[in-house]
């Protein structure tokens, strides 16, 4: 390998080598030297930081390089701090170097298409605790979701609380691969005019049926809520994913041209009613409301929920849309993703 591929090049034309000057690049360059600095090495040794860290040859060079060896006899109290705060010091910057990478490939992919978006600047507290506990991050995939998460800071797409920052620091494997199922199932559907609420857009897994509920709608219901049995576990709900309030959470959707517009997964669909197509059956207006359509009950999905999840790039679960079509199929309404229709 060349002197040239081994110097650490500028943030700055790294960036803009991959972005260009679109919007928010200059935003996401201040970001990433605040936590990495203003010097990155080359994006082909990523990889071989990681080599290096975890080579007993590279220990013996740090130490060497505080003037210690590995091979003596006693090495002191002092001398022990000394090698394990650059051996850890090595390892937070590689860890921040992945995760940078990630944020610019991610930046990229999110910004192809979605000029619409305004960049934002993220305050400096929270750019320095993302970066303090992006450093502890060792898995592949774990930073592939750090990168995410400042990539879709800075580009305005969503706006992730400290809090959220602090509850990906202590994912742990079962709970990730829980939220990746849960992806695959949640609706997102725009709040229904006339609902008390705050939230444009609601996220709820649906596990039942329209209330009031007629007596050849129980067994589709009753298999819905069976097949998302896992999802709902008490788990979710104690550490912030789900609202507890003791009651089922129903789902008052917004009613616009005859149709309900919802995403399952990251799909959009459109609900109708038959009668769209000419035949009496129920209106979508079934809670007998104006311009609001009961899509079921089920879990409500909290902000931290609604920020995790929007890191998570899922295809619907077919069967999850198969058994919540054969629900609405009861009343008479139809379930279909969007396309199909366009």
């Amino acid at each position: 390998m060349s002197e040239d591929e081994n110097r650490p090049v500028s943030i700055s034309g790294s960036i803009t080598d991959v972005l260009g000057f679109g919007k928010g690049a200059g935003v996401l360059v201040g970001a990433i030297e605040r936590g990495i600095g203003k010097a990155l090495g080359p994006w082909q040794r990523q990889r071989e930081n990681r080599a290096e860290i975890s080579n007993v040859e590279d220990w013996a060079a740090a130490l060497n390089k505080h003037g210690l060896q590995i091979t003596a006899g006693e090495v002191s109290l002092a001398e022990r701090t000394t090698a394990r705060l650059a051996v850890d010091a090595m390892r937070h910057q590689e860890a921040r170097e992945a995760v940078a990478i990630e944020a610019v490939e991610d930046f990229k992919r999110i910004a192809d298409g979605r000029e619409e978006l305004e960049p934002t600047q993220p305050e400096p507290e929270w750019v320095d605790r993302f970066w303090r506990l992006a450093g502890e991050v060792r898995s592949d995939e774990m930073r592939a979701i750090w990168g995410r998460v400042l990539a879709r800071q800075v580009k305005g797409e969503v706006s992730f609380a400290a809090r959220t920052l602090d509850f990906l620091s202590t994912l742990s494997g079962a709970e990730a691969n829980l939220i990746a199922s849960l992806a695959k199932c949640v609706c997102h559907y725009d709040t229904a005019i006339g609902v008390p609420t705050n939230i444009p857009q609601k996220t709820c897994l649906i596990r039942g049926a329209p209330h009031p509920t007629p007596e050849d709608v129980k067994m589709p219901g009753r298999q819905l809520a069976d097949y998302t049995e896992g999802l709902a576990t008490p788990h979710l709900g104690a550490i912030g994913f789900y609202y507890e309030s003791g009651l089922a959470h129903e789902a008052f959707a917004r009613v616009e041209d005859d149709q309900v517009a919802l995403k399952i997964g990251g799909r959009s669909f459109v609900l109708r009613s038959m009668k769209s197509f000419g035949s009496m059956v129920p209106p979508l207006e079934y809670s007998r409301r104006p311009g609001q359509c009961n899509l079921g009950s089920g879990e409500e999905v909290t902000r931290l929920g609604r920020e995790i999840l929007s890191l998570v790039d899922a295809e619907p679960d077919p069967a999850y849309v198969n058994a919540l079509a054969k629900v609405y199929d009861a009343y008479g309404w139809v379930l279909r993703p969007a396309k199909d229709l366009a």
